[in-house]
């Protein structure tokens, strides 16, 4: 049975291309006992060499792309597992290889491997630091600060991700009980990019509540959700610590603001879509129309209520209108359009303050 499943990923000339070997590799991708001859397991895998051997570089390759396209396609995980494994059966530094096995054993929740893969990529490419990135985060993750602490630095050195560096060294140094050098450096974040400064913040106050530093950590997801108001750890985190301060009417309200928050995302009753997804729906809608309805109206609901505690997010009156359009609801469309530049005008560049304006307060 394994050895029917995983034949059939690849063409027949693919398979015989690389011949007794190829069957090796995929047979023994997928677990099972497979008696190598001594002189194809020396071969393969030999300590003293301690390199991959590709006899057949064309076959290689095309087995190898076959596998990407499988990758690409988002196949079945299983499937795409055992034919990159079988691949790297044959070439264990493959860089791209390396990179996707590393993919799909982290979706797959096989976090030892994908380390393991991710180790040899970056061995392959120690300049790719999105790779770097995400070995860094898994070896914190799975309790290997020390190990995360010897690769991060080139992370900080690079601007574009010198603040997903600092936050990682921070986790890794804070997780080892150095929370003075974390705090340290995690100080003076503000002039990073607001996604990464906003990251820089909700650690730093996570690592002070975990203090008992419960208002400098306030003040510090004060300050993220500032940056970014739809930043759910900074709502949870301000909740949290309002508790502590005994400030317990605030703490309820952004408990409110943060389940609100979990329910207007993704809902799938009342995000936006395109003209086609929504002509799919309507078809597929069918008997469910007053459901829908009725989900949509409780959506607005929400929005109001999110208006009401947490005014600062902007996003909350852009989709109020969208739903309100789509309801047929033009002049409160409008209505919440100019209520929202009348708050956050200033956030917007002329040219999208028109196209809302154009959208929602003129008919078409």
């Amino acid at each position: 049975m394994i050895r029917q499943k995983v034949l059939q990923l690849w063409p027949r000339r693919v398979q015989g291309s690389l011949g007794p070997l190829f069957l090796v590799a995929c047979l023994a991708a997928c677990g099972a006992a497979v008696d190598i001859p001594q002189g194809e397991a020396n071969v393969a895998d030999s300590p003293a060499k301690g390199a991959s051997v590709v006899p057949d570089q064309r076959g290689f390759e095309e087995l190898r792309n076959e596998a990407f396209v499988l990758f690409d396609r988002e196949g079945s995980t299983d499937a795409v597992w055992a034919a990159l494994s079988a691949v790297h059966t044959l070439d264990r530094e493959a860089y791209g290889v390396n990179l996707r096995l590393a993919q799909v054993c982290a979706g797959l929740r096989r976090d030892v491997e994908a380390l393991h893969h991710y180790e040899l990529a970056l061995g392959q490419r120690p300049h790719e630091l999105g790779v770097r990135r995400e070995l860094v985060d898994l070896a914190i993750s799975l309790g290997r600060e020390e190990r995360a602490l010897e690769l991060v630095d080139p992370l900080l050195d690079d601007p574009s991700w010198a603040g997903e560096g600092t936050a990682l060294k921070a986790r890794a140094l804070s997780n080892l009980g150095r929370r003075a050098e974390a705090l340290a450096l995690l100080e003076g974040t503000g002039d990073l990019p607001v996604a990464q400064a906003t990251a820089c913040l909700v650690l730093h106050g996570r690592i002070l509540h975990e203090m008992g530093e419960h208002g400098a950590a306030y003040e510090r997801f004060a300050a993220a959700l500032a940056l970014a108001p739809d930043n759910q750890a900074a709502v949870k985190g301000l909740a949290d610590t309002s508790r502590r301060l005994g400030r317990d009417p605030e703490a309820d309200r952004w408990d409110e603001v943060l389940q609100l928050f979990l329910a207007l995302r993704d809902n799938r009753f009342t995000r936006a879509a395109s003209p086609a997804a929504d002509r799919k729906g309507q078809r597929m809608a069918g008997r469910r129309s007053d459901y829908i309805g009725d989900e949509q109206a409780a959506q607005i609901g929400r929005l109001r209520r999110m208006i009401a505690l947490h005014p600062r997010w902007p996003g909350a009156w852009e989709q109020l209108a969208a739903l309100q359009r789509r309801e047929g609801d033009l002049p409160g469309a409008c209505l919440t359009i100019q209520e929202l530049m009348t708050q956050h005008g200033a956030l917007y560049d002329p040219a999208r303050r028109a196209e809302l304006q154009k959208k929602y307060c003129h008919d078409d």
